[in-house]
């Protein structure tokens, strides 16, 4: 639909006869030209059949209505034809507004029975005097069109002047649609109380609305083995799109959803040909993968929440993606490798897609990178990591042009539900880690044991672990942005002492698991010497920052050991890691999926990381 096209030099000329205006600022006139005013063939646009209804005073002047409840709802706003660029408007506020940073103000004098009592001068009036925009007695913004725009939009009202709501979306509260000629934008308020405006490619009707900020969309990956992809078994518990405009993935050109490159070959980024909401995998038409739930997918709306309800934060929108192999070494995932360079290629791509079609830039916020139950190929994980890190984020820097590193955030693993020994990954991750300590860019998320696993499965998360794992991505995003750096719940050090363990913490209010993680043995440590010399009676948490486990002796044995998690129970599955333990210290950050009503704890907790220590 075209839309109504006007002369703005026009209407100046009708109204004073000359290209200039003047603006009173409180007690002082200025001079405002044309140029000022800009867009010598302007369009009126936010003329909607609302506004029109409301044209009072024939064709010399129309009262718009806007004020309500002491604000102004709907301003009046000129655009330039091209690129929908505001030329001249009115704020809520009754403030209107032109090119080079002019602001006029409201006027008022005191107000008498919940009315404005007249208008002080003309807020915007011709060199003759004439009123262009004012108030009338009733605080109503009154502004004054030449007869030739009137004409003009009222000639186009029903037809090409106006688009009807339902015809941008019958899905959600969309007003102010306009009409360009390869996109529509429209206003929507979301059930959280923001209102912002969104912009829908028109050449698939079916494409999302995505919200329009300056900002540039923020990206969040997963990357790794099967746990970062939808490995373990099938099934979606929450299959739901609840920010339909902020949260977004790719989209295929049927109009279906694509939010992962798999595999050990090169991804063809040319299958993304826009975004899609963020929908969690079940009912999606042309989805060709498997129904399992995705982690980016999760993770992205547990975050959003947050931001957006819990904060309150006007967001400007995120998107999600991942690049996973299922069953490889940290090999796979080096610079250079297919799953490596489908990270970079498909960035690059979503990159281009929010600059061609929605005029936005693109910066990666965060990679989850979730790998180590496959052992390497060759070399040691804390020999390769250092390959992949910080390699991985230069990277990803020279692809966006954004001068902030992402955040690196990766997780310690579990042991499989039948396992019999740790692999040393674990051991190898917790010390990275703290080689990193406070660190902006970089993190451990903390591990994975508390994560329950499927029904059929003996090392990934069901369905419902990767909702409390989504939650636990959410509260380490928002500590590193919030605090500037994250730590999980660690040892600092254990010291035998007589027949007791001290072992310190880095974090105090510690906790022991009753209500989540499946029971298990001294909540979760083993003491071993050569000559068994000694067992665990008790342990205890009751000094701040510190447990103690108190042994039936002073052991005598060499190669004194003291473990958390490594292997705590036998190979029997019972749909937990092999390797758990039941210590935590708890935080305050709400989970999503608690308050949607799945059965995951109340807030995101920091469970003590996995260790072996030699006393």
């Amino acid at each position: 639909m075209a839309n109504t096209t006007i002369d703005a030099l026009d209407s100046i000329a009708e109204l004073s006869g000359s290209e200039e205006l003047m603006a009173d600022k409180g007690e002082q006139s200025v001079k405002i030209t044309a140029s000022q005013i800009a867009g010598l063939n302007a369009e009126v646009i936010g003329a909607t059949r609302a506004d029109v209804d409301l044209y009072k005073r024939k064709n010399v002047r129309v009262t718009y209505g806007a004020f309500r409840r002491g604000g102004f709802a709907d301003p009046f706003t000129v655009y330039t034809p091209k690129d929908g660029k505001k030329v001249a408007w009115i704020d809520r506020t009754g403030r209107m507004y032109l090119p080079g940073g002019i602001a006029i103000p409201k006027i008022n004098k005191p107000r008498r029975s919940g009315y404005s009592n007249g208008i002080v001068g003309s807020i915007l009036r011709t060199p003759g005097g004439k009123a262009i925009y004012s108030y009338d007695e009733y605080g109503r913004a009154i502004l004054a069109l030449a007869p030739i725009v009137m004409d003009e939009i009222a000639a186009h009202v029903g037809a090409s002047g106006y688009v009807a709501p339902a015809a941008f979306s019958t899905a959600g509260y969309f007003h102010t649609v306009r009409d360009f000629q390869s996109f529509q934008t429209a206003v929507t308020q979301d059930e959280y109380g923001f209102v912002y405006e969104v912009k829908r490619m028109t050449a698939n009707e079916a494409s999302l609305a995505l919200i329009t900020n300056p900002a540039p969309l923020k990206m969040g990956w997963s990357f790794g083995q099967s746990t970062a992809g939808d490995g373990g078994e099938t099934g979606v518990i929450y299959s739901a799109t609840p920010f339909p405009n902020t949260v977004v993935t790719g989209a295929k050109s049927d109009g279906g959803i694509l939010e992962e490159a798999y595999g050990s070959s090169p991804f063809d980024v040319s299958s993304i040909v826009d975004f899609a909401a963020a929908h969690n995998r079940s009912g999606i038409p042309g989805d060709g993968g498997t129904t399992g739930q995705m982690p980016c997918i999760v993770g992205a709306l547990a975050i959003e929440h947050h931001e957006r309800v819990v904060k309150k934060v006007a967001t400007g929108g995120r998107a999600c993606f991942a690049s996973w192999y299922g069953d490889q070494p940290l090999n796979t995932f080096l610079p250079g490798t297919d799953s490596y360079n489908n990270l970079l290629n498909v960035t690059a791509r979503f990159k281009e897609i929010s600059a061609d079609n929605y005029g936005r830039g693109l910066e990666v916020e965060y990679i989850d990178f979730c790998q180590g139950e496959n052992t390497q190929t060759s070399g040691t994980w804390a020999g390769l990591f250092p390959t992949l890190y910080p390699q991985i984020i230069e990277d990803v820097q020279a692809v966006t042009g954004q001068a902030e590193p992402p955040i690196f955030i990766f997780q310690q693993i579990a042991t499989a539900d039948n396992s019999h020994a740790p692999n040393g990954n674990e051991t190898a991750q917790l010390n990275i880690a703290k080689s990193y300590e406070g660190s902006d860019s970089i993190c451990l998320m903390g591990p994975r044991y508390q994560y329950p696993l499927g029904d059929d499965d003996t090392i990934h998360p069901s369905p419902l672990g990767k909702l409390m794992e989504a939650d636990t991505l959410a509260y380490v995003r928002d500590q590193m942005l919030s605090e500037g750096s994250f730590s999980p719940l660690w040892h600092t050090g254990a010291t035998l002492v007589g027949s007791d363990i001290i072992i310190t913490l880095n974090k105090s209010g510690l906790l022991i698991d009753s209500d989540w993680v499946l029971s298990v043995p001294n909540f979760g440590f083993v003491y071993s010497d050569s000559m068994g010399s000694a067992t665990i009676t008790d342990i205890d948490v009751s000094v701040p920052g510190q447990i103690t486990v108190h042994l039936s002796a002073a052991p005598t044995g060499s190669s004194k050991k003291i473990e958390y998690a490594m292997i705590t129970a036998d190979d029997t599955p019972d749909h937990w890691s092999n390797g758990r333990g039941l210590i935590y210290s708890p935080t305050d950050f709400p989970s999503f999926y608690h308050g949607l009503g799945f059965a995951v704890p109340e807030t995101a907790r920091n469970y003590l990381c996995r260790f072996s220590v030699n006393l």
